[in-house]
């Protein structure tokens, strides 16, 4: 039996043994976690918010069984998901952890990881791409604030069963799918196949039926380190970076249409609030019923155009690259149209 074959088997038992372990003894997480009482909470009773440190625990440890893996020699990968991942924590069994704590230091996780990396991917756009090459730093910049982005997106679009579970395997599939058609998926495939396998694993507990959420710390530290593969492949291969951004549109775009939502309602951008699109469609299909989970995970199916066209779309972006952009402006058409059509909840 491979080697491979034994770190995939590894991590598929890691991840359900230890989600097992965290359902059988939920009680005891309950006593940390009980105080806890967001507004965004939408499902009835307990439910372990530990899912994404199951997955980062079967992930790494079985990377280190795996001695060639992309990830054993990257320090600033590791260092970066640590940080994330301590503060997505506490913030789990807390709730006490101040949004912009929270964001500053996922910010300086990404700069961590961005002033270690050999390249950065270049921009198409003619101004920009002038600023980031002749200002000191500004590129390093430029790529942490996306990352910080990206994993509050990620973090923004979970709380409905397999939302950002779903999110996440559909940009590693998106991700699998470029590399194949411009070559190098040999180079990250057993990396991208174990994070797939931990995933799924996590779904099968998270969809439809919410056992385990991924909770802060899952939601943070899977935006970032996807977020952190495309960098890593978009800068070395000759892509056309539109594509990260069509890829990665679903979270991203919650995130720029959120800030901007609340700054033009004077509200501060940092507080949480009950209009994000999947909550509004949550109360909207719930009505005047009792919470049930049946509303919660039809949401996660009713939003499928936001995490699945766009890994549908990239892979037309290889044959007609100017459509790139195109599709982006069809997907912000499409995510607006649902918002203004689903009313506010009174």
């Amino acid at each position: 039996m491979s080697v491979l074959l034994n770190t995939y088997l590894l991590a598929f038992f890691l991840s359900v043994s230890l989600s097992l372990l965290c359902l059988k003894y939920k009680k005891y997480l309950y006593k940390i976690y009980s105080q806890y009482n967001s507004i965004q909470k939408i499902h009835e009773g307990y439910v372990p918010p530990i899912g994404g440190f199951i997955m980062f625990l079967a992930f790494y440890l079985s990377i280190l069984f795996y001695p060639e893996s992309f990830f054993t020699n990257q320090i600033h990968i590791f260092a970066g998901s640590i940080l994330i991942l301590l503060i997505g924590l506490l913030e789990d069994f807390s709730g006490k952890i101040k949004p912009i704590y929270r964001l500053i230091t996922i910010f300086i996780a990404s700069l961590i990881f961005v002033t270690y990396q050999k390249s950065l991917p270049k921009i198409e756009i003619p101004i920009l791409e002038i600023i980031l090459n002749n200002i000191p730093f500004a590129e390093e910049l430029f790529y942490a604030l996306g990352l910080t982005i990206l994993a509050n997106g990620m973090n923004m679009v979970d709380g409905m069963n397999g939302l950002a579970g779903m999110t996440s395997l559909s940009i590693i599939l998106a991700i699998s799918s470029i590399l194949t058609l411009y070559g190098g998926i040999e180079i990250y495939f057993s990396e991208l196949s174990l994070l797939m396998i931990v995933l799924i694993v996590f779904l099968f507990f998270n969809f439809p039926y919410g056992k385990i959420f991924l909770g802060d710390s899952g939601a943070y530290w899977i935006g970032w380190i996807l977020g952190v593969w495309i960098i890593e492949i978009y800068a070395a291969l000759p892509l056309y970076t539109w594509g990260a951004l069509l890829i990665l549109f679903y979270p991203i775009y919650e995130v720029i249409f959120s800030f901007t939502r609340k700054i033009f309602s004077g509200k501060s951008p940092f507080q949480p609030d009950t209009n994000h699109l999947h909550i509004k469609l949550y109360f909207f299909l719930k009505a005047d019923n009792e919470r049930s989970i049946k509303f919660n995970s039809f949401v996660t199916v009713c939003l499928m155009p936001f995490w699945i066209i766009p890994s549908i779309m990239i892979v037309w972006t290889y044959f007609y690259s100017h459509l790139t952009i195109l599709f982006i402006v069809i997907m912000i058409l499409t995510y607006n149209f649902y918002y203004k059509t689903i009313p506010n909840r009174d």
